[in-house]
């Protein structure tokens, strides 16, 4: 017992000791917040994590983005709304975030398009049984993609990968997205990846595109920019922000509503669509239902359709005319197991 005690012992001061070596190199500050996230056992840390693919069913894009849109406003997350974007020759795009471990995740996936085929970004990035799946052996050949500007990125992955094992990465590091299910769903999910000729087009296209990531909180940015898109996307932080930062309380959470209708009045053009959420495996159906007795004992579940319908409601009292899109659900991030998922969003008049 003393014995494996000493060498539980041995190995955090060695983990220790390699952080704080790592510290010093060019990326080491990202990659000491990595690693420890990684390390912890700590639950609070969870919400640090980056995703490494979305948990959406991208195809919603192609039904709610405005013809002849070229401004946009979206969250970055892992980047597949900006591929997804890019593929329908998207020009200006403003990506938010306020996991800066987003961005590094971001940088690897733009580095992996560039540099390799469709099949072998699923390989390294999405199938996760692949024996390809987050190698160091791929990545040696995606570090030829990385941006001038990206050497922190760079670095930080090269050391990452060659550190830890990809199944701790996936285990410990990373959100569950598509990347844990099954590799046919995330080819549904993700048509520029599916099709070899959109992924191509995705891979030349990303340098031309003008891309701006801004580390802010979405409501932030919002309050203090003029800026005016024909596309805006918050996708799904709406129940975040539900559940953390308004704890669940409706009269909190009316506040936040009006900020978003105020978004919707000053930031989107005429003719514009607005996505206000994104709704896992929940149907409009249900999301229009009181709140279902749950007979199988799943508390969370009871939990997280009710605040779904809660927050919907709340939509619903502040924008007059809401509509919603269903799309086959492809992951399942919360505890609902429906099939379908809804998308909540809101269109503008065009000026005549």
């Amino acid at each position: 017992m003393k014995e494996m005690e000493e060498l539980e012992k041995t190995f955090v001061q060695e983990a220790d000791e390699i952080i704080a070596e790592m510290k010093k190199l060019p990326g080491g500050k990202i990659f000491a917040k990595a690693q420890e996230i990684l390390l912890s056992d700590d639950y609070k840390d969870y919400a640090s994590k980056p995703y490494l693919t979305t948990t959406q069913n991208q195809r919603y894009l192609s039904e709610v983005l405005p013809k002849n849109a070229q401004n946009v406003c979206v969250i970055l997350g892992a980047g597949d709304t900006v591929f997804s974007l890019v593929s329908k020759k998207i020009k200006n795009i403003v990506a938010l975030e306020i996991n800066d471990l987003q961005s590094v995740v971001f940088s690897l996936r733009r580095a992996a398009i560039v540099t390799l085929s469709n099949s072998e970004f699923e390989n390294f990035l999405l199938d996760i049984k692949s024996s390809y799946f987050l190698s160091h052996e791929i990545f040696e050949k995606v570090k030829k993609g990385f941006m001038k500007n990206e050497e922190e990125e760079k670095n930080f992955w090269n050391n990452f990968l060659n550190i830890n094992y990809k199944d701790e990465i996936s285990e410990y590091f990373i959100k569950g997205g598509l990347e844990h299910g099954d590799i046919y769903a995330s080819r549904y999910a993700l048509p520029y990846v599916k099709k070899r000729g959109v992924y191509n087009l995705v891979s030349n296209n990303l340098e031309e595109t003008n891309l701006r990531i801004e580390l802010k909180d979405a409501l932030d940015f919002f309050g203090q920019s003029s800026e005016t898109f024909d596309f805006i996307d918050i996708t799904n932080i709406l129940l975040f922000v539900y559940q953390m930062k308004c704890e669940n309380k409706h009269k909190e959470f009316s506040k936040v509503v009006k900020l978003l209708k105020k978004v919707y009045k000053n930031n989107l053009k005429p003719g514009g669509t607005m996505v206000l959420d994104y709704m896992f495996s929940i149907s409009s159906k249900e999301l229009e239902s009181p709140v279902s007795k749950v007979t199988d004992g799943n508390i969370n579940a009871q939990k997280s359709e009710a605040m779904y319908k809660n927050v919907y409601h709340a939509l619903k009292e502040e924008f007059n005319v809401l509509e919603t899109l269903q799309v086959t659900a492809c992951c399942n991030p919360i505890p609902l197991k429906g099939k379908i998922d809804t998308v909540v969003y809101v269109r503008k008049e065009q000026v005549s």
